[in-house]
């Protein structure tokens, strides 16, 4: 004896989800998340920081950083389950700036000036240093090439007082510029 048609089997959903950033600075950290599974009716978002929503494509402001493994849990209309994970980073965002350098310095990270930080975007980036008559002494457009006191022609540059300037995108692409002064020590 045959029966056709006796089981009937629904099939499972794939949970699967984006996020605008999954790395992003806290001062920028309110992240949209694009849900991308089909054929689902419920959904549970759970961003492993307290915060849970049932919304179907959240917004979430992460208050902290670290890392989040941010799970969505979804279910069919016929009761079938999946999870997906994705872990979210968020770092801070800081730039620093030492006032004087000494390119003989016995101690390597003395010997170059450059301002530093977690969270530059390095393929948008232009660094600039100019001397007292405002003449640029040096140009890079790469944070791994640091300004090593000499002047565009490979001289050293004399000691004494100097300006720079940064112009810079973070991971997210917001724009970002600073200024400030450096002392070269000889």
């Amino acid at each position: 004896m045959t029966k056709l048609d006796l089981v009937l089997v629904h099939p499972k959903p794939d949970a699967q989800f984006e996020v605008d950033f999954p790395v992003a600075i806290i001062e920028h950290a309110n992240l949209n998340f694009i849900n991308l599974t089909r054929d689902v009716v419920l959904f549970n978002w759970d961003f492993a920081d307290s915060d849970t929503s049932a919304e179907e494509n959240p917004q979430h402001k992460f208050t902290t950083l670290g890392k989040f493994p941010v799970q969505l849990m979804v279910e069919s209309e016929f009761g079938c389950r999946d999870t997906g994970m994705m872990e979210i980073e968020i770092v801070p965002f800081n730039i620093f700036t030492p006032n004087a350098f000494r390119p003989d310095s016995e101690i390597p990270e003395n010997r170059e000036f450059m301002p530093v930080g977690v969270g530059i975007n390095p393929e948008v980036f232009q660094f600039r240093v100019y001397n007292r008559w405002g003449e640029m002494v040096f140009e890079s457009e790469n944070p791994e090439t640091k300004w090593d006191g000499t002047t565009k022609n490979s001289h050293p540059a004399p000691s004494g007082n100097y300006l720079w300037k940064a112009e810079f995108e973070d991971i997210q692409g917001f724009d970002h510029s600073m200024k400030g002064q450096v002392i070269l020590i000889r």
